[in-house]
């Protein structure tokens, strides 16, 4: 009869297989030594780009909006003015893409 028991590795041996391991010697898997983790895709630099001076935007337009707030009946919280500035963005860019010809 075949036991199916995980080799519990020393500290030693661990350090010896694989130098860069820093979890506990009872999760040690030796099979997964030298596989990388797939990290998940990152987003496009010009997205990130574009998402920042968005967000800048929108807080000087909030803050300048903060100013006359007196003038307005109802006042807009900044995560509302967010939502909005994006939402209009976003479908300014819709708006481009089909101007293009792309696939939205």
């Amino acid at each position: 009869m075949a036991e199916n028991t995980i080799k519990v590795y020393n500290a030693n041996e661990i350090r010896r297989i694989a130098p860069g391991y820093h979890g506990k010697s009872q999760n040690f898997d030796p099979a997964k030594v030298g596989k990388k983790i797939s990290k998940p895709p990152q987003r496009n630099s010009m997205q990130n780009v574009i998402r920042k001076r968005a967000f800048k935007f929108t807080n000087q337009i909030y803050e300048g909006y903060r100013v006359e707030e007196k003038q307005f009946e109802r006042v807009l919280v900044y995560e509302e003015m967010v939502h909005y500035a994006m939402s209009m963005l976003h479908l300014k860019f819709t708006e481009i893409k089909a101007k293009q010809g792309e696939q939205l």
